[in-house]
């Protein structure tokens, strides 16, 4: 799930459903059910049982790892670094350092974030809606090339190329779950003329416009400033 960085605590007053069923934490569920659905009754004793419900679910979120490094790695090629990366129990942060940078880990407090999330702080600035977009289809483009890659594969890693593929295929599709959208969708806002869409990304890609519009007379000292060093504002959060 690629999300932007929103601050200040959540006002929707989200339920639990309204946090769990994210679109990527549904396909999660799903995959687990079946597994454990078509699997666990043949098993016994009980140990095997629990042996195996650890390995599902440790895989799956495996897979949901590969998924958001797609949005990590998609979001550095296109100059838009990430600023935590969540999946299952755990939260990487990506915080200054120095002149440069480090890596540290918090606890998930979220289970919206549990089968995975990217956030990252968005500046406006020109070709800021393509950066994006190749960021949401990062994860998406992760997942079916591994989905593509397992599939040929003996079991059980062909079962875990199918799932791939599902998770690949459902997100790139345009839906929403309880508010939540997915990749595809995000990429719908960005683009679609609708008025909804126009709403959702009005505060980052309107005021990149209106920056890129801008004249620009280098002969006068009180120019407009270059979209570079615009402050960062918040992306509506997905």
């Amino acid at each position: 799930m690629e999300e932007s960085r929103t601050a200040g605590p959540d006002p929707t007053g989200r339920t639990f459903a309204r946090e769990f069923f994210t679109p990527l934490n549904a396909m999660s569920a799903w995959a687990v059910i079946v597994a454990g659905g078509t699997v666990w009754p043949a098993l016994d004793p009980l140990s095997e049982k629990l042996a195996f419900a650890g390995a599902v679910v440790s895989l799956t979120l495996a897979l949901h790892v590969l998924h958001e490094a797609g949005h990590v790695v998609a979001g550095a090629l296109v100059g838009l670094p990430f600023s935590t990366l969540t999946v299952g129990l755990f939260t990487v942060r990506r915080e200054p350092h120095g002149a440069g940078w480090r890596l540290a880990w918090d606890v998930n407090g979220s289970w919206r974030k549990f089968a995975g999330c990217v956030e990252r702080e968005i500046t406006p600035g020109p070709g800021i809606r393509e950066a994006m977009t190749i960021t949401a289809l990062g994860g998406p483009v992760a997942s079916l090339i591994a989905g593509f890659l397992l599939i040929g594969a003996p079991p059980p890693w062909r079962g875990l190329g199918v799932v791939s593929l599902l998770v690949g295929l459902f997100n790139v599709l345009p839906t929403a779950l309880l508010g939540q959208p997915s990749d595809g969708m995000i990429v719908y806002r960005l683009w679609s003329q609708r008025a909804d869409a126009v709403a959702w990304r009005a505060p980052l890609c309107e005021a990149a416009d209106e920056t890129a519009d801008e004249p620009h007379d280098e002969a006068r000292s009180d120019a407009a400033p270059d979209a570079a060093d615009a402050p960062a504002v918040d992306a509506p959060a997905a």
